[in-house]
């Protein structure tokens, strides 16, 4: 089996001996070649064409399409809710009533006191015994200033004229003195009256008890909300107000929006003043739902978002994170045929987080609003 093979390397071994070098050289170009070959098919096959860079995701503001907000707080108001607040200072000594109750007009909601309830009470009836003792004194007065009167008339009298006429000037003075006294008597019952009225609170329309806001031995001063009621009528309203800068863009033609909890409303405005009132500010109106007013505390303040329109001097309002500056320029990055591209802008006024643009963007261009976007970057838009 072998000697044919041992045969040819005779061969090859005489042919070489025959001519050395050449075959020495035929040799080396052949490890070469088997060398080269074996590098070749090791090196794993690479494209030859470059990747192309991946386009970066974005939000764009569309300056024709897109709307600035500005966002303000607002007052809710409801018209349905009465506040009974403290008229003078004086500590909580007692709660008649509690939230959920319904109360009729007059009725009383808790007491105060002034003196920590040392005998205002005692002395207002002593005061009212007084009041009664003057009235009894003055009557029986009466009586004997007509009894005389009756007899001086009828010479019916063993006094002379002139002892009659003493007793009936002591008897006129007496009448005054005790007049002046029930007078005065009847006044401080008024005024402790009036002053126990202001320790007593009370509702002047009927509705249902939504809050107490106050416990029993808490110090109070005037002014202090003490409890809230709900009436059958009435509505319920955000209120804000303009500075005229605002005011001049402020577009209510569009639906502005309130976020409460996790909800999102859209809502138009009710009411918008074309007038400044007297602290220069524009008032604006919302008008809130039952169901939504259910959910917000009467005086509680939520910020609304207002659209803004383009007025006749300004191109359009961007918002302020899409603005770059530096000491010489500043710019904004607009998409252009895939790539971002720098504009050089004109700023005007600031309207919360939008900037007015006076000059350097039309109305085809979309801003780009990722500050991780540099010049010359492939964007797409989100």
């Amino acid at each position: 089996m072998f000697k044919p093979l041992t045969r040819l390397w005779e061969r090859i071994l005489g042919a070489m001996a025959k001519r050395p070098v050449t075959n020495f050289f035929i040799l080396l170009i052949i490890l070469f070649g088997i060398i080269a070959l074996g590098h070749y098919l090791r090196t794993p096959k690479t494209t030859t064409e470059s990747a192309l860079p991946e386009a970066k995701e974005t939000t764009l503001f569309d300056v024709a399409t897109d709307t600035a907000f500005v966002t303000v707080p607002a007052k809710v108001k409801k018209e349905s809710v009465v506040t009974i607040v403290a008229l003078t200072p004086g500590v909580v000594s007692n709660i008649l009533t509690s939230p959920g109750r319904s109360v009729s007009a007059g009725q009383t909601l808790l007491t105060l006191t002034n003196d920590y309830q040392s005998g205002s009470a005692s002395i207002q009836k002593r005061l009212s015994a007084e009041s009664a003792r003057l009235t009894e004194e003055l009557a029986k007065i009466d009586k004997d200033i007509t009894r005389l009167e009756e007899k001086r008339a009828k010479n019916d009298d063993n006094l002379t004229k002139t002892e009659t006429s003493i007793a009936l000037e002591r008897l006129e003075k007496d009448r005054a003195t005790r007049k002046s006294s029930l007078e005065q008597s009847a006044l401080s019952t008024q005024l402790s009256n009036i002053s126990d009225a202001v320790l007593k609170p009370k509702t002047y329309t009927s509705g249902v008890v939504q809050s107490i806001r106050v416990r029993r031995g808490d110090l109070v001063s005037p002014g202090q909300v003490l409890a809230t009621l709900s009436t059958p009528n009435g509505a319920t309203t955000l209120e804000a107000f303009l500075d005229p800068k605002v005011a001049r863009l402020f577009d209510a033609r569009n639906e502005a929006t309130i976020t409460i909890g996790t909800e999102t409303l859209s809502l138009l405005p009710t009411y918008f003043s074309q007038s400044e009132n007297e602290n220069g500010l524009f008032p604006v109106l919302f008008t809130l739902s039952p169901e939504t007013a259910n959910k917000i505390t009467n005086g509680e303040y939520l910020k609304i978002a207002l659209p803004l329109h383009h007025s006749e001097e300004t191109l359009t309002l961007v918002p302020i994170d899409a603005i770059f500056q530096d000491e010489k320029t500043t710019s904004v990055l607009v998409l252009k045929d895939g790539k971002a591209v720098a504009q050089t802008v004109t700023l005007g006024n600031l309207y919360g987080s939008f900037a007015e643009i006076t000059s350097g963007v039309s109305e085809e261009d979309r801003i780009i609003l990722s500050r991780a976007i540099i010049v010359g970057d492939s964007v797409s838009a989100k």
